[in-house]
């Protein structure tokens, strides 16, 4: 059963930046990333230690590959049940790397809630 679907931000261009943050990312940190947004999926109530909430609506996903902190920003919608990907960032020493991404991510939600054809499906490959 899955509990919500997840969507990619598409740039105004039609660009996946989600999917190529993923792509450029070492085969292993991908895997890992993929699998914690399947089980986002699967699970109805998502731990913070998980699925974070940081304010204005934006949430970070929380994975840790390799040492290494990895945090894809999301928000809901658009629609009931989906969850967008906004933007991929790292923590490092409890600031984002970039450190623009919880900017970007504000911006791109309020595109994505004027505009929901600004989402594709989620790819996992």
């Amino acid at each position: 059963m899955s509990y919500r679907r997840f969507r990619d931000y598409l740039t105004p261009a039609g660009n996946n930046d989600v999917h190529a943050w993923l792509r450029d990312l070492d085969v292993v940190d991908r895997q890992v990333i993929q699998a914690a947004i399947r089980v986002l999926e699967s699970i109805q109530r998502p731990s913070a230690k998980q699925y974070k909430p940081l304010g204005k609506g934006i949430y970070e996903i929380r994975v840790k590959s390799r040492n290494v902190q990895f945090r894809p920003l999301c928000c809901d919608g658009p629609g009931r049940g989906n969850v967008t990907i906004l933007f991929g960032a790292i923590e490092k020493d409890r600031k984002f790397v970039p450190r623009n991404a919880l900017k970007v991510a504000g911006s791109r939600r309020q595109e994505v809630a004027d505009d929901p054809g600004r989402t594709c499906e989620h790819r996992y490959d």
